[in-house]
């Protein structure tokens, strides 16, 4: 099944062809949809449960003659090939929108690893979860297709979504947070490779435009929030410093410089 819209794939074929494409609204009735198309020489009709969807049947109409027409075009053998993250933009760009993808949570073991990802456009998210980034991205873009095929809006961005949630376990922190430290993340690695410790692991979420980042080793923990992940997670990693009581930066180990050890004694 062709991933891309009917109406995507037709204009493309023509514009290559350099075929006119001329769509008319027909008289709406009893809320059902509908339009005329007419390609060079080819006319159908088509109806919709909305307009989208009825501009997409015609579409497909004169996609179905043309195929007839052209059994050997190598248009219509590829045309199978493209991925759902195309077809994606080319719906969202007929709209004037751009998907936003985030990253916002891994779990599993490094042969098992799960990724989750959220689809943005405006204030609609779409989460998929799946084995690997890529089959996970994948996932997401056919759920947001799946949306846009079943609905003829997007909601409109909420600018609550932009306020800090108000939660003393969520911390919105700022760049003004108060540590000695201008790289928290690789102080705590180094400390803890220092001391013979267990490295920091790190879990990431993404909610209401903000990122949580949990900072764990061994028995202790700190959770910081942002709207920037590095931002979020260097924070995360100044609060274990802090419990830790480090106040200074691990020294790098010395090479040895004491030549008399290398002297061998005279008798």
């Amino acid at each position: 099944m062709p991933l891309l819209t009917p109406t995507v794939r037709l204009n493309s074929f023509a514009l290559s062809r350099k075929l006119s494409v001329l769509y008319t609204e027909q008289e709406e009735e009893d809320s059902v949809f509908k339009f005329k198309l007419k390609c060079d020489d080819i006319v159908v009709e088509a109806e919709g449960k909305n307009k989208q969807q009825a501009k997409h049947n015609t579409a497909q109409k004169v996609l179905d003659v043309l195929k007839e027409r052209f059994p050997n075009d190598p248009y219509f053998k590829d045309s199978d090939d493209i991925s759902p993250e195309e077809e994606l933009h080319e719906r969202l760009k007929e709209m004037c929108l751009l998907p936003k993808f985030n990253y916002v949570g891994e779990e599993g073991s490094a042969t098992n690893r799960l990724y989750t990802v959220q689809c943005v456009v405006k204030s609609l998210v779409i989460e998929a979860k799946a084995r690997g980034k890529k089959n996970a991205r994948r996932e997401v873009c056919q759920k947001m297709l799946k949306y846009l095929n079943e609905n003829t809006t997007i909601p409109e961005t909420d600018s609550t979504q932009d306020k800090p949630p108000e939660d003393a376990n969520n911390p919105i922190v700022s760049k003004e947070l108060k540590c000695i430290f201008n790289d928290p993340v690789s102080v705590l690695q180094e400390y803890l490779v220092r001391n013979n410790l267990d490295p920091p692991a790190y879990t990431s979420s993404y909610t209401a435009a903000v990122y949580t980042v949990t900072a764990r080793t061994g028995t202790v923990s700190y959770v910081a929030a942002a709207k920037n992940k590095k931002l979020a997670k260097q924070c995360a990693a100044a609060g274990i410093l802090d419990i830790m009581g480090v106040k200074e930066r691990p020294k790098k180990k010395e090479k040895s410089t004491d030549c008399d050890s290398a002297l061998i004694p005279l008798l």
